[in-house]
């Protein structure tokens, strides 16, 4: 078995591509679901959006593809987080992470389209959500009960040249289509869509809340506490405007 590693220090990116050559690994891709990364059908919101998500991490993933054998990982170090003014930081926990959301849903994920990001080196996947529960609406764009939406989000999983390609951000492992998650969204008003991001996204499992970053600090993890204080701080309002 040969185990290829290639590390690139960029600033405080780390960018990692292994060949994925344990059978352990190989089940695991096996097991989820693998669009096949095509180009030339992207609409123009997709388009929009591989724009808006530019990493510049290191060499085209098709390029990788095109070579050697096996399946392809891209790890980078450091996931996307939203910055906060320093008036916000003195906020309560768990206000900063309400104010920083433009619009805040719980809702299930209906389906999944991956994508290489503009310059190809790393995937974002789009994502259609039907909202159950909107806990804080978007003021420039009303969000219905029941409604979908499109999120997207950093990392995904998908085929080139017949080669799996999975691209994930540390500490912001994929979604999964199918499960229920409580958001914190970034609106993008060029195209109506919404940007997750791990520090505003939990997974509903149960009575739980499993977040992907790390919780707000002071707050519970079981899911009707912390619904009910997310609620109320949106609620109470007090925010100052981000952006």
């Amino acid at each position: 078995m040969k185990l290829i590693v290639i590390v690139a220090a960029l600033v405080v990116t780390c960018f990692l591509i292994t060949h994925i050559t344990s059978s352990q690994e190989q089940g695991k891709v096996k097991q989820e679901k693998k669009a096949v990364l095509n180009e030339s059908e992207l609409t123009q919101k997709q388009k929009a959006h591989r724009k808006f998500l530019k990493t510049s991490l290191g060499p085209k993933l098709r390029d990788l593809a095109a070579h050697g054998i096996g399946d392809v990982l891209v790890s980078v170090e450091d996931p996307f987080i939203i910055s906060t003014t320093a008036e916000t930081q003195r906020l309560p926990t768990i206000q900063t992470t309400v104010c920083n959301a433009d619009a805040i849903v719980v809702g299930t994920l209906k389906s999944e389209s991956p994508q290489l990001t503009e310059d190809e080196s790393f995937l974002f996947t789009e994502y259609i959500m039907s909202v159950s529960d909107v806990i804080k609406n978007n003021a420039a764009a009303d969000i219905q009960s029941s409604a979908d939406i499109t999120v997207i989000r950093e990392g995904g999983i998908g085929l080139i040249n017949g080669r799996t390609i999975r691209a994930e951000r540390e500490g912001f492992k994929l979604f999964t289509v199918g499960n229920q998650y409580l958001l914190f969204l970034r609106y993008i008003p060029e195209t109506g869509a919404y940007l997750a991001y791990p520090y505003g996204s939990f997974e509903l499992i149960q009575d739980q809340i499993l977040p992907f970053g790390k919780m707000p600090e002071g707050s519970s993890t079981n899911k009707a506490s912390f619904l009910n204080a997310v609620r109320a701080t949106a609620d109470a309002g007090g925010c100052v405007k981000q952006h």
